[in-house]
């Protein structure tokens, strides 16, 4: 019998603590008086509380993990929507705007067309050769357009260049490359609209300034003179805006003073623009 109970000590022990348990839990339910927890009570009690404290906290966690993951799910996807939505709309905004500034633009574009004699034909700028060796433009009108080689270019603001057909700015059938004034190769005849006297505008590479030169003896420049074309030479038609005298510095040495002049056109910003088609008879 005793190495019975001594094979089975494993199963028999924790067996016979449950039921000792049992019977103290027993008979202190049953006590007429008060009663208190034993030692042995006590310490049956916190063993058994330990576990049960562990999986309740474990249990508990795990909830809180689970509802939080699922809350930051569900409040990522309403940040990433919302995200969206601002993005839509700050894009819808731009491109609002950016019609708005079209239409402005079109509109000053159709109002100077209104004012002119010429024939005008509206191109897009569509590339820019703007380093400091060149600047010239492409817009989206061709031969096929019957645009021609020296054809003037301008806007609402006044004079911007002309259209040339040389090695690396040719003219095709869907394109064409437009010489700005401020080149430093474009000369332009112009004259000071107060007093008349001719001269011819220099480009000097800068979009700030062009350089009066070859004016009449003993002309007299004001800042703020407005200078146009003369017509002269047979490219450019008379009258147009090329800008204003902004500098006059006078040298006893010199046959005439050096003289600068701030173009009217502004060709940082420019993206439509008029060719000005020459008038057939009977037009």
């Amino acid at each position: 019998m005793f190495d019975y109970f001594r094979r089975y000590q494993e199963i028999f022990f924790p067996l016979g603590l449950w039921l000792i348990s049992l019977v103290i839990l027993s008979t202190q339910a049953y006590s007429e008086g008060p009663s208190h927890p034993n030692p042995f009570f006590r310490a049956v009690t916190a063993t058994v509380s330990y576990p049960q404290r562990g999986i309740t906290y474990t249990a508990r966690g795990i909830r809180g993990i689970w509802n939080n993951y699922i809350y930051l799910i569900q409040l990522r996807e309403k940040n990433l929507k919302l995200q969206k939505e601002l993005a839509l709309l700050t894009m819808e905004n731009f491109h609002l705007k950016e019609l708005s500034h079209e239409n402005e633009r079109l509109r000053k574009l159709v109002g100077f067309k209104e004012k002119v004699l010429y024939n005008l034909v509206p191109a897009e700028v569509i590339a820019e050769d703007l380093s400091s060796q060149s600047k010239i433009i492409t817009i989206n009108k061709g031969s096929r357009d019957k645009v021609v080689q020296g054809m003037a270019a301008v806007t609402h603001e006044g004079l911007v260049g002309q259209v040339i057909d040389e090695p690396g700015a040719s003219l095709t059938p869907f394109c064409a490359s437009v010489l700005l004034i401020v080149d430093p190769t474009s000369r332009v005849a112009v004259m000071i609209q107060r007093t008349r006297a001719r001269g011819i505008v220099k480009g000097t590479g800068s979009f700030r300034n062009l350089d009066l030169l070859y004016l009449e003896p003993h002309a007299y420049v004001e800042i703020g003179d407005v200078v146009i074309t003369s017509g002269l030479g047979g490219v450019f038609p008379k009258g147009l805006m090329v800008g204003k005298v902004t500098e006059v510095k006078k040298d006893p040495s010199a046959i005439n003073p050096d003289i600068k002049v701030k173009p009217g056109v502004d060709f940082t910003r420019q993206e439509e623009i008029l060719l000005v088609v020459p008038l057939l008879e009977g037009d």
